[in-house]
């Protein structure tokens, strides 16, 4: 096993998560979490004065289903180094709206039909229960805290390497998450507003499926002959 450096601040962001059904809208806000070389104020938003660390399985039988994942790892916010893979997972159709109420409020406070109405805000929830979520990978201090149920032991990790090593030839879609994420930043693309959303830490498990037992195809040569020798039935 192989423990990731988390520094304190970070460890104190994931003992606060609130889940959704928590988190009151009407108390977000936001504030400048940095300026980009390019003069854009890259925003972040508050709950309370704080940054937005939600539980989004806060239930010990929560887990999500992870629907998609990206191929390649791409930039996690415009200007920064660290490197990320989105996949997107399915929450609940409560959970779905509450993140819904959270953009909207967010887009009051970021004035942002006012400021840039002509360029798209695209919703953490984009349909279908389904919001896509950023794992920091490489290339970053706070990388995600990764951590696989195997074998009813708990490896935990860092990095593109130890994912590779957990899933062992297999896909993320394969299996449940749980999940808690940091809404880190507002992010200002050319073409488009989002709110960015960082897994801080995931818990991954195989998820079950029924073992298929088919027929050979000797088996449904045999089953043919057999086919044939039935009698009818007076």
């Amino acid at each position: 096993m192989c423990e990731p450096f988390v520094t304190q601040a970070s460890q104190r962001s994931v003992a606060m998560a609130r889940s959704l059904c928590e988190l009151d809208v009407a108390n977000l806000g936001g504030r400048t979490l940095m300026k980009r070389d390019d003069g854009w104020l890259v925003e972040e938003p508050t709950y309370l004065g704080e940054k937005v660390v939600l539980d989004l399985t806060p239930d010990e039988d929560d887990w999500l289903s992870v629907e998609g994942v990206n191929k390649e790892l791409t930039e996690h916010i415009a200007g920064d180094a660290a490197l990320c893979l989105c996949m997107s997972v399915k929450v609940s159709p409560e959970d779905a709206e509450k993140l819904d109420a959270i953009d909207r409020q967010m887009k009051d406070v970021c004035n942002y039909s006012a400021l840039r109405g002509k360029v798209a805000w695209k919703n953490m929830h984009h349909g279908g229960g389904c919001v896509a979520v950023n794992l920091v990978l490489e290339e970053s201090a706070q990388p995600t805290v990764l951590k696989f149920v195997h074998d009813g032991q708990m490896l935990t990790g860092r990095g593109k390497d130890f994912l590779t090593g957990c899933l062992n030839g297999k896909d993320l879609t394969d299996f449940k998450c749980k999940a808690r994420v940091l809404l880190e930043c507002i992010h200002n693309a050319a073409d488009h507003f989002a709110i960015n959303v960082t897994v801080l830490s995931a818990v991954f498990a195989p998820r079950l499926r029924r073992k298929m037992v088919g027929y050979t195809e000797v088996e449904d040569a045999a089953a043919i002959r057999a086919a044939a020798r039935l009698r009818y039935e007076y």
